[in-house]
């Protein structure tokens, strides 16, 4: 899996639970800043091992702001 698809699946993940009455923007919004932080606490986790999913997690974190 390439960091842009974990960004995208990470953001969907989040939004599977968007009632449908509410504005798909914000939520988006708010799903993405919701995989940041996930994002962020595998990151800390990640700077302790010194593991290749560092790497991996930050290119994740850049494809996520993209999105």
């Amino acid at each position: 899996m390439t960091a842009k698809e974990k960004a995208k699946k990470l953001v969907d993940r989040f939004n599977e639970h968007i009632e449908y009455d509410t504005n798909f923007k914000d939520e988006t919004s708010k799903a993405k800043k919701r995989a940041l932080i996930c994002v962020d606490e595998v990151l800390k986790v990640a700077a302790t091992i010194a593991d290749k999913k560092f790497d991996f997690y930050t290119e994740v974190k850049q494809e996520i702001n993209k999105l």
